[in-house]
């Protein structure tokens, strides 16, 4: 039995920026063994090339490094910065994430960060003066089963100007090859450097498809005139306009579109694109030596399905039980069926969903209907949308419009199947706007919806289109309720919507209007067009046209706008931008005088026993030269001490209490015996050229993100909530009596909450001490790690206003996840406590 619990504390909001002139940024370089000088590579990701597992092991080391460095606007203001920083005490360090495989080779999940101090090395060999130029480098570690890493850039707070954090995305790119000259291409299509020959400023905005956190390259279809996609192994910091090459790109007789030229739909999978091209499917395996791929990457886009016509793809953008699904759509005379594509390992399989004497979810809609109508016609029928409930098995949602020719009195239907198809909800016709409310209200807006999305940690179900309605599935067995978000108005149609699995979510309208809304509340609202976005607009006004692509999530759950601009020159770049959703929130929609009325402070136990991720600390070798500056053969030896003290870790595969036998021990003592004598010989020969190494000191403690407790046990930390000397002023003193915080689990058949409540009014503020405890309820025995059950659990301050967008640099995140380590696992992820 088995329990995790995730309770993530998060408050949205504003606070004056504190960002100076420069940025920080990263790229990867690498250096040839008779080379006394770094050369950096073009940001497209890491080429698979240079990762291969025995050539790593071959070489004892990693064959990339990081350069950070400052973006000031021009190239002697950013060289001139890193000197004056560099003098006034600024010392930047770089985290590497690792994203584990969807289906991890371990018998419990890796999680792991790399924490490393840079070297200064100078970016001029022949240079022999103590003002020397130079850039920041740190090795750029590789693990094997991990393709998508993100790297972090942080200092202290001294230097001549206060940095913010900025994080990247540098993954591996598993469809690039080398030509007879030595120059990359994508291996399936023909790069198209002229991107303005190509593009349109104009052109409508399509959604960005990909397995949420595994997926290492990103694809966007929608090229007008051509079948050509965007692709990205770095979340659009580097962008490559390919055009794919297709065996059949005029299609099928039976499966023409009127776009036949146009990539109409696309997603990508930790090892597979997958593309629509003329009501056909494609797919093209990478070349990815790191994963435990079944089959051998592709060599061209192979056709999937190729009896069916394709009219979409519905993604599943979570894995679950260590597998990767969508669903494909059918069309033409295969119109009103629905399957379910499987992908493990690489190797991917499709089921048609039909019962067990062969009836397609349309089919048995039919045969139901009749029943209950005095007609022999059947009504016209398609599948519009799916989503996947996998809290145990897998049972898939399906969304079914019914298309009657005089009745309208329900044209939507909601069927789950598991073996066996199951009519769960006719949609109504009215709509219950609010919990709160005391009785419904009816609506007279005939219904029309595009597609489904379901947060499977929160539990909620979001149907939308002319509407945006939702409802908790886990609750189902009790009843079955559609609540309806407000402040979306009739004559829009949404045309995507994408959730942040971090308890946020936006959606794009037929229009190109961009609105965004949190989990669990009634209200949506209008980002784009609003006051608050026109003034962001002149703020960073861009030259020339542009307008968007897309909009997405990236890895650090903040809201990313690709754009396509044109110069005064004519030149065309696809360019990212962060969408400051707090601000623009703030700017239109707070009530209060504070941007938000509280303020909270949290305490937790030393939780290190329990979590999994392990963090480990390094720091570069001292040097001897006046200059402090390091030589490429001291960066190749701080990247042999990363690579060696990674290797002892994949050879730790489980939680042992000894402490002898961590890692970190066994590096301490590897000198005292001969099993690495190698290395150290290694060591002490690099110290007589002036290199010193410190083996100790490099594992440190931080609070993740995540505990594990055995069955039945509880997890319980403290929340202090203070009101702001505003808010008691403008509501009085009754706030602090009135300050109540409310606890939400999804399913309390598996979780319990309890809070105690402590008034302080000296402090001017309430305590609540709170305590998460497992049931006990989940049955079955399965390897530690394996079928996760995501699970939320909502606190909510009942005193606060609905428009609260508080948020600090950090984004006062607590996550904490709770685990029994012998069996069946539920994943609690909680991702805001909301104001």
């Amino acid at each position: 039995m088995a329990l995790i619990v995730l309770l993530a504390l998060s408050v949205l909001g504003f606070i004056p920026s504190r960002a100076g002139e420069c940025e920080w940024d990263v790229r990867l370089c690498k250096t040839e063994p008779v080379s006394t000088e770094m050369y950096c590579l073009r940001t497209g990701g890491m080429d698979v090339r240079d990762l291969d597992p025995v050539e790593m092991q071959k070489n004892m080391g990693f064959p990339y490094y990081l350069k950070l460095d400052l973006l000031c606007g021009f190239k002697e203001s950013s060289g001139r910065a890193v000197l004056e920083d560099s003098i006034t005490g600024l010392t930047p360090e770089a985290v590497v994430s690792f994203q584990e495989p969807t289906h991890p080779t371990h018998f419990r999940p890796q999680r792991l960060e790399v924490e490393l101090s840079v070297a200064s090395l100078s970016d001029n060999a022949t240079c022999g003066s103590e003002m020397c130029e130079f850039s920041w480098y740190a090795p750029m570690p590789i693990i094997n089963g991990s393709v998508v890493y993100r790297v972090k850039v942080k200092s202290t707070e001294m230097g001549s100007q206060q940095l913010h954090e900025k994080s990247f995305a540098l993954n591996v790119n598993g469809y690039m090859v080398t030509t007879e000259k030595g120059e990359n291409e994508a291996s399936f299509g023909t790069e198209i450097q002229a991107i303005e020959d190509v593009l349109r400023v104009g052109s409508p905005s399509h959604p960005l498809w990909s397995v949420v956190d595994h997926a290492p390259v990103l694809l966007l279809p929608g090229i007008p005139g051509l079948a050509a996609v965007l692709m990205t192994a770095t979340e659009f910091q580097h962008t490559s306009l390919i055009e794919v090459s297709l065996k059949s790109p005029s299609g099928s007789r039976e499966c023409l579109q009127v776009e036949s030229s146009m990539i109409q739909e696309t997603l990508s999978t930790e090892s597979s694109l997958f593309v629509i091209h003329n009501q056909e499917l494609y797919r093209f395996l990478g070349n990815y030596s790191l994963l435990p791929l079944r089959v051998p990457p592709s060599d061209a886009w192979e056709k999937l399905l190729s009896a069916v016509c394709v009219s979409g793809l519905v993604p599943v953008s979570v894995p679950h039980h260590g597998r990767e699904y969508f669903y494909v759509l059918g069309g033409g005379l295969q119109s009103g069926t629905l399957y379910r594509a499987e992908v493990y390992d690489g190797d991917v399989t499709f089921t048609e969903l039909v019962d067990s004497i062969g009836f397609t979810a349309c089919e048995i809609v039919a045969f139901y209907k009749n029943l209950k109508r005095s007609t022999v016609n059947n009504p016209g029928c398609q599948v519009r949308s799916a989503a996947q409930n996998a809290q145990t098995d897998v049972t898939d949602i399906i969304l079914v419009e019914l298309l009657f020719h005089e009745d309208q009195e329900h044209s939507y239907i909601l069927l789950t199947f598991d073996g066996d198809f199951q009519m769960t909800e006719i949609l109504p016709e009215f709509i219950l706007y609010s919990q709160r409310q005391r009785h419904q209200e009816t609506s007279s807006l005939n219904l029309k919806f595009n597609g489904m999305s379901l947060n499977p940690s929160t539990g909620i179900l979001y149907i939308w289109g002319n509407s945006l309605i939702f409802s908790y599935i886990l609750t189902w067995e009790e009843e079955q309720s559609f609540w309806h978000d407000s402040g979306f108005p009739s004559d829009q149609m949404i045309k995507y919507f994408t959730l942040s699995y971090d308890g946020t979510f936006v959606f794009v309208t037929e229009q190109e209007e961009l609105w965004w809304g949190q989990e669990r509340t009634d209200s949506v609202f209008r980002l784009r067009p609003s006051q608050g976005w026109n003034e962001l607009s002149h703020l960073q006004a861009l030259s020339g046209d542009h307008s968007t692509l897309t909009v997405f999530y990236d890895g650090d759950k903040e809201l990313q706008e690709v754009l396509y601009t044109v110069d005064l020159d004519g030149k065309g770049s696809v360019v990212k931008r962060k969408i400051p959703v707090v601000e623009i929130l703030s700017f239109s929609h707070l009530p209060f005088l504070s941007t938000c009325p509280f303020d909270l402070e949290y305490s937790v136990p030393h939780i290190e026993s329990f979590n999994r991720l392990q963090r480990y600390s390094f720091n570069p070798q001292l040097v001897t030269s006046s200059s402090e500056l390091h030589p490429t053969r001291s960066l190749a030896l701080y990247q042999g001490l990363v690579y060696h003290l990674l290797q002892l870790h994949a050879q730790y595969l489980m939680v042992i209490g000894d402490p002898k036998e961590s890692p970190i021990s066994r590096m301490e003592h590897s000198c005292n015996g001969v099993l690495y004598k190698d290395f150290c010989l290694y060591l002490s020969y690099n110290n007589v050229s002036g290199v010193t190494t410190d083996s100790k000191g490099h594992i440190t403690a931080r609070l993740p993100d995540r505990v594990y407790l055995d069955r039945t046990a509880s997890f319980s930390f403290s929340l202090f909530i203070r009101a702001h000397q505003l808010t008691l002023e403008s509501i009085g003193e009754r706030a602090v009596n009135d300050i109540r915080m409310f606890a939400r689990v999804p399913n309390s058949k598996y979780l319990s909450v309890t809070l105690q409540r402590y008034v302080k009014l000296n402090y001017g503020g309430v305590l609540y001490k709170v305590t998460v405890t497992d049931k006990g309820m989940v049955e079955g025995q399965v390897f530690p790690g394996e079928k996760l059950l995501p699970f939320s659990v909502l606190f909510r301050i009942g005193i606060s206003p609905r428009q609260c967008f508080q948020q600090t640099d950090r984004g006062m995140v607590l996550s904490v996840m709770l685990i029994h380590l012998y069996s069946f696992t539920l994943l609690f992820s909680s991702p805001f406590l909301t104001l």
